[in-house]
């Protein structure tokens, strides 16, 4: 496959989804601009919708303010809890206190070698951190965790969905599903095709994301390192954030009204970020399975391709499980739709976007 398959030839380094009728976002005077226009004026900076809900987040009282994102050191006393108490306890303490000290000075370092990113990239973070729940994005019975810096730079990790214990009946399993989300608004194909790399070489050794600092929101007391994470990159350009942040605006303004907390349930950018997983989710299964079959021909039987091969079945199952819950969640939502077709998105341009991202995101498999 081609490293940029999915992009126009004209625009090989940069994604810049185009609307049929893009003349669809309003700036801060009220005068309708079309996305070349956007992009001229807004590229290094936020529009008044984006800077409201930035305020809305992160201001003086901002919602994101006392619910910060947690830190390694906070780990401690969540940790200390599952610390075996017997013999030897201050020795595993000190050793807890150890590593997460050296976790903290490594975040510290690595602070100066990572960009933080821009305002609209942490805007979009913020955004999904906060309004996903209230509007379901994910999933009815669906949480959003931020993770810790560590997880951030170490996992490529910004959030962990969990689901709660309605989607067993999804899974046919008792594990609550958990899928991990590495978000972006980076439209250059080498940035994005890292970000792919990084899930495919994972998978090729029988690997997905590891957690290594997480406290469930959905299961109390559930604590600890996760690992067989599946992990997805979702995406909004910065045109479709900025689109985004104009219906976000009317809820602030009218946190009452049901037309536009409706809109928001449907919102393009939901199906964008559903779509977009199931998608890559699905290469991850054939990719795994692939590499399983390999496996299973090529290798003298060993105990390590035994546990090889346990480790890729392992591996299928956890994306069945989030394959499944994603497919029924566009389900429900397509159907919506289509009995609301007049509040319905661009559903043409969403799958074209979808296939855009993953084109270029699924180019190094």
């Amino acid at each position: 496959m081609s490293k940029e398959k999915g992009l126009d030839p004209k625009r090989r380094t940069v994604i810049r989804r185009r609307h049929k009728d893009s003349k669809t976002l309003l700036s801060g005077d009220d005068n309708t601009i079309d996305e070349t226009a956007f992009y001229a004026e807004y590229e290094n900076k936020l529009t008044s919708e984006e800077q409201a809900v930035e305020s809305f987040l992160f201001g003086k009282e901002g919602k994101l303010i006392k619910n910060k994102k947690p830190e390694v050191e906070d780990f401690f006393k969540i940790y200390q809890e599952t610390v075996d108490n017997k013999g030897g306890y201050e020795n595993r303490l000190n050793e807890l206190k150890r590593i997460i000290n050296r976790d903290k000075s490594w975040v510290r370092e690595q602070r100066i070698n990572h960009q933080e990113g821009n305002a609209r990239a942490r805007l979009l973070e913020g955004i999904i951190e906060y309004f996903s729940e209230r509007f379901d994005w994910f999933g009815e019975s669906s949480y959003v965790t931020p993770t810790t810096k560590y997880d951030d730079y170490r996992h490529h990790v910004d959030f962990v969905v969990e689901w709660d214990e309605k989607s067993n009946w999804e899974t046919g399993r008792n594990i609550l599903p958990k899928m991990a989300v590495d978000c972006t608004i980076a439209r250059d194909v080498r940035s994005l095709q890292f970000k792919g790399k990084i899930i495919f070489d994972g998978i090729k050794n029988g690997k997905l994301a590891e957690i290594k600092y997480f406290r469930s929101e959905s299961r109390v007391g559930e604590v600890g390192p996760q690992e067989l994470i599946p992990k997805v990159v979702i995406s909004l350009v910065p045109f479709e954030v900025a689109q985004l942040c104009q219906d976000l605006v009317k809820f602030i303004k009218n946190p009452n009204d049901e037309k536009i907390k409706q809109k928001l349930v449907n919102h393009k950018a939901s199906l964008l970020f559903l779509k977009q997983s199931l998608v890559e989710i699905n290469e991850q299964i054939e990719k795994v399975r692939k590499v399983r079959k390999e496996c299973f021909l090529e290798e003298k039987n060993t105990p390590k391709k035994v546990d090889k091969l346990k480790r890729f079945r392992q591996v299928e199952e956890r994306l069945e499980d989030i394959r499944k819950i994603i497919f029924k969640e566009v389900e429900k939502r397509m159907a919506n739709l289509h009995l609301n077709k007049k509040n319905a998105p661009d559903l043409d341009y969403i799958d074209r976007s979808v296939k855009e991202l993953a084109g270029v995101i699924l180019g190094l498999r």
